[in-house]
């Protein structure tokens, strides 16, 4: 049942006819209602009295309380109240047993107890001793304290966090909780993330645009780890542990990894690949702006499964090496804003090739291009030198 801003009465059949809210309840069997975008200032009371209601949209409205009573909405299990003015919430709400989803987006709540969907609030810190059997968690654009730190014993089920955009954060306490889907704590000022138990199914995790020197050394134990993206922070190492440790770790360990976005850091090493060259299972490598140079080399030639390498804004005199032409499956490579002087013809040779960038260098001559018989786009011209072909 849906009703609209510009819906004045609903023809429920063809001889019942609502004309107010409070006819609503007569409806005894309805489970889904949508009032939103009206201008609602209340939340009208007779809805308690729908036993069978199941979802309930009541955003977009000018709503400024829930009332007690809508703990007797026992089979609620969606509640979607964002974009309103609501600022507290009854504890009665925890009364609903079977809620599951509670969106309280754009209201101006500053402290909850009921949790859920809270992004675009006012909220500095977390507080509850009820357990919360809900598996997803939105604190985005809040004003977390710099030490966030969940209850632990309170959220079971938990699968999905975000607490984006609360610029106050440096520090992240998840203790207890088993977050395996996906975490996303980006857009922050983090230097320091402690998850403990170490989330062992987890597939994806994006800590970028944070404050980090070093990443948190558990992220070396996630065996199923398939996306890392830590770009735009300070990383110098890619661990605060002993450097000897450090070389034994991350590739090493990581070996379900596919995608790597380091990008915007101030790496200047890579840590160690596995010697044996099929355990190394990367595909797209992004390492962009930080201050490598050629001594990567021999890592990078470890990495046969590459199809997409960005190297760009770097310290790269040279981009060559033997093993060059084994990386057979590498169909992008960008090697701009770099100090190149020239480049190996064994690039010409990779197999694969399809899209070439080495602009912004210092690059006088370059190989006849049609060696390559797979290469599609190339950006290799540069305002400040004239080029010459080597035919």
């Amino acid at each position: 049942l849906i009703l609209t801003a510009d819906t004045c009465c609903l023809l429920v059949s063809s001889t019942v006819q609502l004309g107010w809210l409070d006819d609503l309840s007569r409806l005894s069997s309805l489970t889904f209602l949508d009032l939103s975008s009206n201008c609602l200032s209340t939340f009208p009371a007779s809805l308690a009295q729908l036993a069978n209601l199941e979802r309930l949209n009541m955003s977009s409205n000018c709503i400024q309380t829930v009332p007690s009573n809508v703990k007797f909405m026992k089979r609620l299990r969606s509640l979607n109240l964002e974009n309103n003015w609501i600022s507290t919430l009854p504890s009665q709400l925890a009364e609903c047993e079977n809620l599951k989803c509670l969106n309280l987006k754009f209201n101006r709540i500053n402290f909850v107890s009921m949790l859920n969907y809270l992004s675009g609030n006012y909220i500095e810190y977390l507080s509850t001793d009820q357990l919360m059997h809900i598996d997803k968690l939105d604190l985005r654009r809040n004003a977390l304290c710099s030490c966030f730190r969940l209850p632990s014993s309170c959220f079971d089920q938990l699968t999905f966090l975000d607490i984006r955009d609360n610029w106050n954060v440096s520090t992240v306490h998840l203790t207890n909780l088993e977050v395996d889907d996906r975490r996303h704590v980006y857009f922050l000022v983090l230097d320091c993330l402690i998850v403990m138990p170490v989330p062992l199914h987890l597939v994806f995790i994006d800590i970028s645009h944070n404050n980090f020197d070093s990443l948190p050394d558990w992220i070396c134990d996630l065996p199923q780890i398939e996306c890392l993206r830590v770009h735009n922070n300070r990383l110098t190492n890619f661990s605060s542990i002993a450097p000897e440790d450090k070389i034994t770790k991350y590739f090493l360990n990581l070996k379900g990894l596919r995608h790597l976005n380091v990008s915007f850091n101030r790496l200047t090493v890579l840590p160690a690949m596995d010697a044996n060259v099929e355990r190394n299972r990367v595909n797209v490598l992004r390492l962009s702006s930080n201050r490598l140079d050629e001594s990567i080399m021999p890592i990078l030639m470890k990495m046969k499964r590459l199809k997409i390498l960005d190297l760009s804004r770097n310290k790269l005199r040279y981009f060559d090496d033997s093993a060059l032409t084994s990386l057979s499956l590498l169909e992008e490579l960008n090697l701009s804003s770099n100090e190149l002087t020239a480049l190996s013809p064994s690039i010409f040779k990779l197999p694969a090739l399809q899209v070439l960038k080495a602009h912004s260098n210092h690059i006088k001559s370059i190989p006849d291009l049609s060696l390559s018989p797979t290469l599609q786009v190339s950006l290799i011209l540069t305002k400040f030198f004239r080029l010459q072909s080597d035919e």
